[in-house]
Formats: C-alpha cells, structure tokens, sequence
C-alpha cells in the first residue's frame, strides 16, 4: 500500500484502534525480547521495517537506536514526526537492506512481510543483518481472520497467513520461533454499534476465539547454525540435432544419376 494510504488509516478512528490493540498485544513480545537480548536494552540496535512508525513511537524510546526502513514501493516519512533534523527513516529494498552483517538486534515487521515479492529471500537477508540471537517480531494478517478480507484496512491487502505457514517459513529460513500473540478480534467496521463494542469483542475474542483473530504476532529468534534445505534435482531433457538434407539439396544417389 502506498505510504499514504497508510496514514489515512492510522489517523481514522478504526486505525486509532488498530494501533492500541497491537500496541497491547506487542507489548510481552518486546518485554521478553529484551530480556532474551544478548545486550543491554541501552545497548539494543532496533529497527523497524514496512509502516513501524506506530509501535516506534512506543517501543523505539527504549533502545539505543531505532530505526524506520520503508520498502521502495510504499514511500517513506519522516520519523520522528517531531523534528526533521533528526530523521531516522530511510527508503530501502527489502531484500538488499543497507546493513552490515550481524549489526541489528531486533527487528519489528509491520506491513512488511505480507507485501514481499519474495518472502523467503527477504527472510534470507533478515537472518544476513541480524546478530547472533537477535529476533524479529512480526504483525502479519491472519488468514483465517475477518480482518483479511475487507480491503478497508491494510490487513486486507498482501499474502496472509496462518500460524502454521508462518511458523515453517521461518523454521525453514533459519529462526526459531519463540512467542507469538493476538490480536484484533472486533470487526473492521466504523458503524457505530461495531465501535461501542469493539473493547468487549477484543476481550471476548481473545478467550473464545483466539485463530480468528484478525493479525498474527510471532517473536522469532535468529539459529546461530542452521540448517541447509535440500534441493530436488530436475533432470533436464537434452535434445539431440538429426541432420537432414535441405529441400533441393541434391542426395548422392541422384548426384551420381545427373553425372552418368
């Protein structure tokens, strides 16, 4: 989606939502991820990837640096809003990010890995950036969740998943998965009877209802060794050339006819 779309959203009231539910639900995933840190929270390198600037503003304040990449293909702002001289965003490409090998920490997703055009070289060049035991938190739509399918939200948009695919794609590219949450549960809608009951249905939905929330948050950690997928081998059909005679290529017997 473009950048702002993005930002029409979050400025409505159902976006205004949005981001406090995820905000609520983010919360144990960045306490444990901090405390599961090879480094000091002080000393903690953060960045953000997609349309973070939402929960950055919230979680960035407590690590050493924080940062906002934007994917070429969306746009980028500002970030922090507040003063431009100290702008800490940059327009990258996700799957060449302009990093050093094992410089960042954690690494928050949001609006990010739904939209990759290829999410396992993407995921490749996370594991490339991240430290030894450093981890990703992800926010990605549910497949099975209401939230998927009404296309005024960007959770409406891009690949979902579920738990599930979400968990082999990462196992499969070299991260263990270590938490994962919830949250979103109230139906997308500005209709004034959705809107007063959205905190219950939020509270209710966690209990009952729990794979059908609308977005799926997963903490991750980066495999010091991993292992290396095997490949099929595809045998590839060879064609042989036949050598024929062109069309009015005399052969040797009628060469031979035309000469007696």
């Amino acid at each position: 989606m473009d950048i702002l779309e993005l930002q029409k959203f979050y400025n409505s009231t159902l976006g205004s939502f949005c981001e406090k539910a995820l905000t609520l639900a983010l919360s144990p995933l960045f306490v444990r991820a901090t405390q599961e840190s090879p480094t000091r929270a002080k000393d903690t390198r953060l960045i953000g990837l997609g349309y973070p600037t939402p929960y950055l503003n919230r979680f960035g304040i407590d690590f050493y640096t924080s940062i906002a990449f934007m994917p070429a293909n969306q746009g980028v702002m500002c970030w922090p809003p507040q003063d431009s001289s100290l702008n800490a965003s940059a327009l990258i490409t996700p799957d060449a990010l302009p990093l050093m090998d094992a410089s960042i920490d954690i690494i928050l997703l949001s609006h990010c890995l739904e939209f990759a055009d290829y999410p396992q070289q993407f995921l490749e060049e996370l594991w490339r950036v991240l430290t030894p035991g450093g981890q990703i938190i992800l926010i990605v739509p549910n497949r099975r969740g209401i939230w998927s399918f009404w296309e005024n939200t960007p959770f409406g948009h891009g690949q979902p998943y579920s738990k599930g695919q979400l968990s082999r794609l990462l196992e499969n590219h070299g991260f263990e998965v270590m938490q994962s949450g919830d949250a979103l549960y109230a139906p997308p809608s500005s209709k004034k009877l959705f809107v007063k009951f959205r905190a219950l249905a939020e509270r209710i939905g966690r209990r009952i209802w729990p794979r059908f929330s609308g977005v799926l948050l997963i903490r991750a950690r980066k495999k010091a060794y991993r292992g290396v997928l095997a490949k099929s081998k595809q045998t590839k059909r060879g064609f042989a050339p036949i050598l024929v005679p062109h069309q009015g290529t005399a052969t040797q017997g009628t060469a031979t006819r035309e000469k007696g």
